[in-house]
């Protein structure tokens, strides 16, 4: 069992006491608390399945509990780092955990209020597009008569 099935919070508030514990625990990692987030955001988008994948875990955690989420958003590019799905080259696992971050943080009111409303709306946009969503460019041929 590892430690993110173990903190995985079922309701979208936790109780304050957990709270409380998991940012006391997540301070003790590096400095500071943002430090520890970028070394978890470092691994999470290195090329291989078996760093990232388990870091997106992770901070699919931390995106219910209030103070985490506080971090991720206040990130400097992980916002745009979670919705670009070319970042994942349709590894189906890490589109899926990219996702489950989007649906997390979306299902938290405090995340409107926290985030610019034109990136909230391209978050909701893309919980509701799904994690396969493909757009599509459609391509004119024009002929040319020399």
């Amino acid at each position: 069992m590892l430690l993110c099935d173990v903190l995985s919070v079922q309701s979208t508030e936790p109780p304050a006491d957990i709270c409380t514990l998991t940012e006391d625990w997540f301070s003790q990692l590096s400095h500071s608390a943002a430090d520890s987030l970028s070394i978890i955001l470092n691994i999470a988008q290195q090329p291989f399945s078996e760093l990232r994948l388990p870091a997106l875990r992770l901070v699919r955690v931390m995106a219910a509990l209030p103070w985490a989420r506080r971090l991720l958003v206040a990130h400097p590019g992980f916002l745009e780092y979670l919705l670009d799905r070319s970042t994942e080259r349709g590894a189906r696992a890490g589109l899926e955990a990219k996702y489950n971050i989007a649906v997390t943080l979306v299902a938290s009111e405090a995340t409107s209020a926290s985030v610019p409303a034109e990136l909230y709306q391209r978050l909701r946009e893309y919980v509701r597009e799904g994690p396969f969503y493909v757009r599509l460019e459609s391509q004119v041929a024009f002929e040319t008569g020399q």
